[in-house]
């Protein structure tokens, strides 16, 4: 599974808690298989207001003037569950920041970095308001520290309930089980038994041929 579609491109339009990058260098791990992309824009109330599809034009409860001075805008988002070194948390990283992602795109698109989850990103944050300006540095790959993926696997997040207006903080809920048949299937036939095949004895594997290198996609709890 890769960490993006293939036909992804970045817009240029742009309980728990969220990572607020902090000046200077901020470490994150990246523990989700893929981001959840959304659209968000911030209303009149100053309440976030997320949504699955680009609005296409400004909505009307939209408020005008962002926080920075400049005009407000929906802006493309990735939501993605990581680990703060600084705070020590399992967190939810909403990146909304063109450089940022296209940063990702490009080092998880690099057959070298792969996904983010990976290795440790170093994100520099500089400047303030409308000139504040980042920058992405991939540390060498090294498998997650199985401490951190413990907490992971024991703290519920949804992702996709950003999309949906509820509390990413809950756990999703479990699907509904699949309805009983309304008549029983008829019992098989009996069938004389076929004589015993002996199987070939298995192929010989070196150790470790098989098992899944730390860090792997199919690891992750998000």
């Amino acid at each position: 599974m890769s960490f993006l579609p293939e036909t992804y491109v970045v817009s240029s339009g742009s309980g728990g808690d969220y990572t607020k990058l902090q000046a200077g260098k901020n470490l994150l791990r990246v523990l989700s298989k893929q981001p959840v992309i959304g659209f968000e824009y911030w209303n009149n109330d100053n309440k976030p207001v997320r949504c699955a599809e680009n609005p296409g034009k400004n909505p009307a409860d939209m408020r005008t003037v962002a926080p920075n001075g400049g005009d407000e805008r929906v802006k493309e988002f990735w939501a993605m569950v990581v680990y703060n070194y600084h705070s020590q948390k399992i967190e939810i990283w909403q990146v909304t920041q063109v450089g940022i992602k296209a940063a990702i795109q490009d080092l998880s698109r690099n057959a070298k970095w792969g996904a983010p989850s990976k290795y440790d990103l170093s994100i520099t944050r500089k400047g303030s308001g409308l000139s504040t300006e980042y920058s992405v540095v991939a540390n060498p790959p090294t498998p997650i520290d199985p401490a951190i993926m413990a907490v992971a696997r024991e703290t519920p997040i949804n992702l996709r309930a950003l999309l949906d207006g509820g509390n990413p903080f809950e756990a999703a809920p479990d699907a509904a089980p699949a309805p009983a048949p309304k008549t029983a299937a008829p019992a098989p036939k009996p069938t004389a038994p076929k004589a015993a095949v002996a199987k070939p004895a298995p192929a010989l594997v070196a150790a470790g041929d098989d098992e899944p290198a730390p860090g792997d996609d199919d690891d992750l709890p998000f």
